[in-house]
């Protein structure tokens, strides 16, 4: 259905076009005539505008894609990364050596924990060997059978030892830390490495090491930068640099070398390194404590991986050494402490990275950005939740219900606000209904016939409860309070204008998120997933409860399985889970998938999941429901946990207290007609003239046989003249005639009406303007 004169068909959800905004002052014209034209200048800007987003594939762009956490009684970070074949080798502090079999990116699995004499700090590979800068030493493993490493050689040392690189064809390794700053320790053979004389001591840490050839380029607490020959068996210092926010990591290609810090990235250039230079710097979302370079096919070129301590990776186009530019982000919680080193990752296509929340991270590349917004509207106030129907969207926030047009994606725009609500959080649309759960008004029910108008029909408000979740089924709108009166609350809407208080299941034991219903049985999250027999309305009562060591959110179900997103009770990361409840007596765990980042929203759209973490949604295909598979990611404003609708066209994003945001939708994704809503025909309702004065016809069509409704109404929603009332009609063409008067026979005042025309399966809208 289109607004303008005549309606469309669409096989899935009904798509409406709504006029461009213009501003035209219509009090005191000069004259009729005046009038008259600006009135057909409004008309004129009712033709349709028909943005449509691409599809795009999520996949196809770099995102998450597994978690593996390391076991055992460590609590630390994963202090450094690297890759060996089919295996990557993980310096974990007090937990020593942890090997993961990444043979299947999808599923990587820790097959080998083994402690060091101390601390695993950094790693180097020169295979089959593999050196571990332990904090007090030098460990040396064979690496031969990657799943069972063992230790052939180990060198004490003094100072604190962090990092660790082989230079010198493999037969020396030169270690650096703090006090003294560079060892070196001959390792042509491993099973008896030897500490070498003539350290450099340095009031400083260094973090990391880069060779190139025999000189040594070290990002230093202190200076940033500190440049060593080592061509002679007395090692010097050539060279200093102080950078802003020192050197915590560092590599070095072409003449330059990229060095991380507090909040920046240096770029130096060392063309002589006598005399390093700084070339250019770029701003990081917190301190770069460790940095990869790798060349990538998908786009061509060079990139920088940057770690940070602030819950990103950030990646970085080096193509020109001199200028990089910032490609994307994702998300790592707690911060990332190391990513994977330039060795090998040309020949992979996911990049590992070490949190400090000791878990092991795999990102696919993909394509290094991230899918772009096709539009956005800011809000200055909270936007926890939308729905669309056809070309509007309606969001929550503080003290309104906001209606967006967005028949142009690409410029949506704030088409009405209705005040007096307190704060809107929850929607769930069944056609001809919004309806909406409300913290403090309590439920709101809006009658949406005209999307951009709705109106407010009736309402139930118990001062001493809150509303938090709203969905409903059939008859029933079932609403949790997660506040005042926790627990599960059935009201009637069989008359929405007349809202019937029915049951409720109280306990304020434990926590109440969200609310979801199939047949006689509400699924609720909390702690855990409780199931309520809601089979008597009046009298609703715990049925089962499974998982209440879990913080469940989210909730989506869908067909004969539950969809939750859990946040994790005892670190910053969350579940995504799969429920079987084809039997309620308890419903079974099937899938339980690990995500960086605690979530709280799920919406499940065919085989596809989406779920929502405070930074990120993540996709998953659930065609097998036992076996989720991550398929991409969408990046939105940090610390929202932003809620979703999706249509045929388009992802909406509610986020939080940033905006709202418009996705292209995933291809393949089919989306269905929303609940009750009449398809749409080919049937036409056009108005003659348009502008009028005194009246107007309007004509329209019927491919079959049925009941109709013609009615007027004015531009608040309000039920203006009501033209054909329930009519039978055989298929063929026919007319109705407006004399500009209500239903009580008075004369309306000139302005912009909306004519709408229901059928037994079909509906259509047009504005008309009158004139006197």
């Amino acid at each position: 259905m289109e607004y303008g004169s005549h309606s469309t068909q669409n096989t899935s959800l009904i798509q409406l076009r709504c006029p461009k905004r213009i501003n035209i002052p219509l009090s005191q014209p000069k004259s009729p005539t005046a009038l008259l034209a600006l009135l057909a200048l409004m008309v004129l800007a009712m033709a349709p505008n028909t943005s449509h987003a691409q599809c795009i594939n999520y996949s196809n762009y770099i995102h998450w894609n597994a978690t593996v956490e390391i076991e055992g009684v460590y609590t630390g970070s994963i202090e450094d990364v690297i890759l060996s074949e089919n295996h990557a080798y993980l310096a974990c502090g007090d937990s020593g050596l942890q090997v993961v079999d990444i043979s299947d990116p999808d599923n990587p699995e820790l097959v080998f924990t083994a402690t060091t004499p101390g601390l695993a700090m950094g790693l180097a590979l020169e295979p089959p060997y593999l050196y571990v800068a332990d904090g007090h030493g030098l460990v040396i493993l064979d690496i031969s059978t990657p799943s069972a490493p063992q230790q052939v050689g180990f060198v004490a040392m003094p100072g604190a030892v962090l990092a660790v690189a082989i230079g010198s064809g493999g037969s020396m390794a030169i270690v650096v830390g703090g006090y003294p700053q560079f060892q070196r320790v001959n390792v042509i053979d491993p099973t008896n490495p030897i500490l070498m004389q003539n350290s450099i001591t340095i009031p400083t840490v260094a973090y990391d090491v880069w060779l190139d050839g025999t000189t040594a380029y070290l990002a230093d607490d202190m200076f940033g930068l500190t440049v060593v020959d080592f061509s002679t068996s007395n090692p010097f210092i050539r060279s200093f640099l102080d950078l802003d926010g020192g050197g915590y990591s560092i590599f070095v290609r072409n003449n330059f070398a990229w060095v991380t810090g507090q909040d920046v990235m240096a770029v130096v250039d060392i063309s002589n390194p006598t005399i390093p230079a700084l070339s250019n710097s770029v701003w990081l979302p917190g301190r770069g404590v460790d940095i990869s370079y790798l060349r990538s096919i998908n786009p061509n070129g060079y990139f920088a991986f940057v770690a940070t301590n602030n819950s990103s990776m950030v990646v970085f186009d080096v193509e020109d050494e001199n200028d990089p530019q910032l490609m994307c982000s994702l998300s790592v919680p707690e911060g990332s402490n190391c990513i994977t080193t330039e060795d090998n990752m040309f020949n992979w296509n996911y990049i590992f990275v070490g949190g400090q929340d000791r878990t092991l991270y795999s990102f696919d590349k993909g394509n290094l950005t991230h899918p772009s917004t096709v539009g956005h509207l800011d809000f200055t106030s909270t936007v926890p939740d939308v729905e669309v129907l056809g070309s509007f969207a309606f969001c929550g926030g503080g003290g309104g219900l906001y209606v967006i047009d967005v028949s142009d994606a690409e410029a949506p725009q704030l088409e009405n606000t209705f005040p007096g609500c307190g704060i809107p959080v929850d929607f769930q649309l069944a056609y001809p209904h919004l309806y909406v759960a409300d913290f403090y008004d309590g439920l709101l029910i809006f009658d949406v016939h005209i999307p951009g108008y709705p109106v407010l029909i009736g309402n139930v408000n118990d001062p001493s409860t809150t509303s938090s979740d709203v969905t409903v089924a059939g008859d029933y709108a079932y609403v949790v309070d997660s506040t005042e009166t926790p627990g599960l609350h059935i009201y009637g809407i069989s008359d929405p204008a007349n809202v019937e208080v029915l049951g409720v299941y109280l306990n304020n034991e434990t926590p109440w998120s969200e609310v979801d219903v199939v047949g006689s049985h509400a699924f609720v999250t909390g702690y855990g997933l409780r199931v309520i027999d809601v089979s008597n309305p009046n009298s609703p009562y715990l049925a089962s409860v499974i998982g209440t060591a879990w913080l469940s959110k989210g909730l989506d179900v869908d067909g004969n399985f539950a969809y939750i997103a859990y946040e994790d009770a005892y670190g910053p990361g969350g579940f995504f889970k799969i429920f079987d409840i084809s039997d309620p007596y308890p419903p079974e765990e099937v899938a339980s998938v690990r995500l960086p980042t605690a979530a709280r929203v799920v919406e499940v759209v065919g085989d596809m999941a989406f779920v929502s973490t405070a930074i990120d949604i993540h996709l998953f295909d659930v065609s097998t429901p036992a076996a989720p598979r991550p398929v991409g990611t969408v990046p939105t404003p940090r610390d929202h946990f932003s809620k979703m609708c999706i249509t045929d066209s388009h992802l909406y994003i509610a986020n939080g207290s940033a905006d709202l945001q418009i996705m292209p939708i995933q291809c393949g994704l089919g989306v269905s007609a929303v609940e009750g809503t009449p398809p749409v025909s080919a049937s036409s309702l056009k108005a003659y003239p348009n502008p009028f004065n005194p009246r107007t016809t309007f004509s329209y069509e019927l491919q079959a046989g049925s009941k109709v409704e013609l009615t007027v109404y004015d531009l608040t929603g309000r039920l203006v003249r009501t033209l054909v009332t329930a009519e039978q009609h055989t298929a063929g063409s026919f007319q109705a005639t407006w004399f500009g008067d209500d239903n009580s026979g008075r004369a309306v005042a000139s302005g912009v009406y909306v004519a709408r025309l229901v059928t037994e399966n079909h509906r259509a809208t047009t504005r008309i303007a009158l004139v006197r």
